[in-house]
């Protein structure tokens, strides 16, 4: 197909389902959700910059993690899991408040297992975890371990010698390390506190994108993705992100 494209020149517009076959063909992808495009970009954009949790989580095997931000100091921000004793370092490009609740991602391939308490200069992220399983798959190993908030990660990792990999076994002890900037930002803000009465947001315009927030459904909050964000009537630098 790729053959007939170049020896044609024509522009092909390619609706499929398989995620391989777009991420190999296709020289810009859209993605679509509820039939509206989310987001738009090469395939290295979209798979290492997705616009939204929903792009994040659609294209390719991510893990997400949740956070409270700790310290912020020039382009990095430090932030603390629940039931972690460690903090975590992420370089990001727009800097949150202390306090915000930030929710990042980290994809299986760039984890790094290790038993616990073995030290990595290169990599200051760690969060301590239990092994619970790995397949094999010739050229890569998938591991799923269990953190101490219950969460479970995958690990990816690439079977690229002949020398003895670390083993594990059910429940040992592990840690999951990663470097500063492996976390995906996955754009979004601290909810305590703000008006939600009638399904808007007020956000910092520093984040011109969309939004993960809360609104009301059945009498209980969820989190909504994938928020059409407009400034028209507002005053100042607002943006409001509308259910």
């Amino acid at each position: 197909l790729l053959e007939i494209q170049r020896r044609l020149g024509m522009t092909f517009i390619i609706v499929t389902h398989d995620q391989a076959e777009a991420m190999s063909l296709a020289g810009r992808i859209g993605v679509m959700k509820n039939g509206r495009l989310v987001q738009t970009g090469t395939p290295h954009e979209v798979y290492d910059r997705p616009a939204t949790r929903y792009v994040a989580e659609f294209v390719g095997d991510i893990n997400v993690f949740e956070g409270e931000v700790t310290g912020v100091s020039m382009g990095t921000v430090s932030l603390r899991m629940a039931g972690s004793a460690r903090s975590l370092m992420l370089a990001l490009p727009d800097m949150p408040e202390l306090g915000a609740r930030l929710s990042f991602a980290v994809r299986p391939e760039r984890l790094h297992l290790k038993h616990h308490g073995v030290a990595d200069a290169h990599e200051p992220n760690r969060i301590a975890a239990r092994f619970i399983d790995s397949v094999y798959l010739g050229e890569s190993t998938i591991s799923r371990v269990r953190l101490a908030n219950g969460q479970i990660a995958r690990v990816t990792s690439p079977n690229t010698g002949r020398s003895a990999a670390p083993v594990f076994f059910p429940d040992d002890a592990v840690d999951i390390t990663f470097a500063a900037d492996a976390g995906i930002f996955l754009k979004g803000w601290d909810m305590a506190g703000l008006n939600r009465g009638n399904g808007l947001v007020r956000v910092p315009s520093s984040f011109n994108a969309v939004y993960e927030y809360e609104r009301p459904r059945e009498g209980n909050w969820s989190h909504d993705y994938g928020a059409e964000l407009y400034s028209g009537g507002l005053s100042g630098n607002d943006r409001v992100g509308h259910a």
